[in-house]
């Protein structure tokens, strides 16, 4: 009876340390921004920890970062039978519901939430709010909960993401670069790592798009410089952003087609350089 005992204590302690091995894999592969990595565990560990909203809604976060909605909706459906206190927990999880199509669900769950005391005061209610009438195409009713989050702490930054965010989906590039600007611009205490790079990401593709736009050469050429700033700080902040490093690339290719297809000067420069080389300046500007 002893030796049986002893082998049943060896083994739940292996399934322990193996669940905690998966765990902390996880962890780091998200900390580390390696989202193929920790797909690869958050099967495993939302089975290990169906109990631990915290670790779901980590769960959650690589499925929506992966484009996974569905997956996401699942998980998040698990913390909210948990418990469903967080507003938090609530918007990510209407949030996603919008991702999937479920429109009217995803209202629902933002309205019993507004319902609670208080909660009509938090502007993150209004900003969840237009997100999900953003992915149901109604850019109206987005600007509408946006005005309103605005209204309620017009110092909150998450509230000029939103703006941001409604702004860049309508393609009105300006806009979308001052919100951007704005919020950016704050304490940031809203906003999380996350939430920052999103912005910037929008941001220097913001830059890009008015670059183009802009029949001024010097204002286009300080644009494409604001841009390959921007999207230099976010391959500082997340080394492994692919999009980045193609972004800059984009942009340095951009520049050079530009040079050739446009006649030289008498002195044999080209017309986009002023004292110094074009693609150099952009260069020196991030040092």
């Amino acid at each position: 009876m002893r030796f049986f005992l002893l082998i049943t204590m060896f083994l739940l302690g292996n399934v322990s340390l193996y669940s905690q091995g998966n765990l902390d894999q996880f962890k780091r592969a998200i900390e580390e921004k390696e989202y193929v990595e920790a797909l690869r565990y958050a099967p495993e560990v939302v089975l290990q920890h169906t109990k631990d909203n915290a670790i779901l809604m980590m769960a959650a976060d690589v499925y929506m970062e992966m484009e996974l909605p569905d997956s996401a909706v699942s998980v998040l459906s698990i913390a909210m039978e948990n418990d469903d206190e967080s507003p938090l927990l609530n918007r990510e999880y209407a949030i996603a519901l919008s991702k999937v199509g479920k429109i009217n669900v995803a209202l629902s769950t933002m309205s019993a939430l507004l319902k609670r005391k208080k909660m009509d005061k938090d502007p993150e209610n209004f900003v969840a709010l237009s997100n999900i009438y953003l992915n149901a195409d109604s850019v109206l009713q987005a600007e509408y909960n946006l005005l309103i989050a605005r209204d309620l702490d017009d110092k909150n930054a998450q509230v000029y993401i939103g703006l941001g965010d409604l702004y860049f989906a309508k393609k009105v590039y300006e806009l979308a670069k001052d919100n951007y600007e704005a919020a950016l611009a704050s304490d940031g205490k809203q906003l999380t790592q996350k939430s920052i790079l999103n912005a910037k990401i929008k941001l220097a593709s913001s830059y890009y798009k008015l670059g183009n736009m802009e029949m001024d050469q010097q204002l286009s050429n300080e644009y494409f410089r604001r841009s390959l700033n921007t999207w230099n700080e976010i391959t500082k902040a997340d080394p492994k952003n692919a999009t980045a490093f193609y972004e800059q690339g984009k942009i340095f290719f951009l520049t050079q087609v530009l040079c050739e297809i446009v006649p030289p000067r008498p002195g044999g420069t080209c017309m986009l350089l002023e004292k110094a080389n074009f693609i150099q300046l952009l260069v020196g500007s991030f040092d």
